[in-house]
């Protein structure tokens, strides 16, 4: 009897397993870093704006970063989903099936999601670059060698 309860205890951990990991990712969700508008950009002084975008690439790169492990997060959640939509009780069981592409499909949109938003992040810090580089002409908006 004792046998019993500590296997079905063992399959239970088993099967909460993936659903912890997909719990870890969420509660690691990067939040993309604030960046100024253009015109915010220009109405400041040339070295502030030159002080705002420094700290808005270092901003970039700390959610680059904190991306790339939510992905690689992601990305082993989804193949604990694929996975179980492979194995032999998902096969037999048409709900397990669902309910493991229905998270694979959640978490390929919110990886989708962190793509879209760093594209968008970097579409705003290039229109603030430009807009700040068109009225300076000091050095840091020449090109570096």
């Amino acid at each position: 009897m004792l046998i019993r309860a500590g296997l079905g205890v063992f399959a239970l951990m088993l099967l909460s397993a993936p659903a912890f990991a997909a719990n870890q990712c969420d509660a690691s969700t990067p939040m993309a870093p604030a960046v100024p508008t253009p015109a915010q950009i220009t109405a400041m002084s040339i070295p502030d704006a030159q002080n705002k975008l420094n700290e808005v690439y270092k901003d970039l790169h700390l959610y680059q970063a904190q991306l790339k492990d939510y992905r690689a997060c992601l990305s082993a959640a989804m193949n604990q989903d694929q996975d179980k939509v492979n194995s032999a009780p998902a096969q037999k069981d048409p709900t397990i099936k669902k309910a493991a592409q229905d998270e694979y499909a959640d978490y390929t949109a919110k990886f989708n999601a962190t793509v879209d938003s760093e594209q968008s992040l970097a579409s705003q810090i290039n229109a603030d670059a430009k807009a700040h580089c068109a009225r300076d002409t000091t050095d840091f908006c020449k090109p570096k060698n």
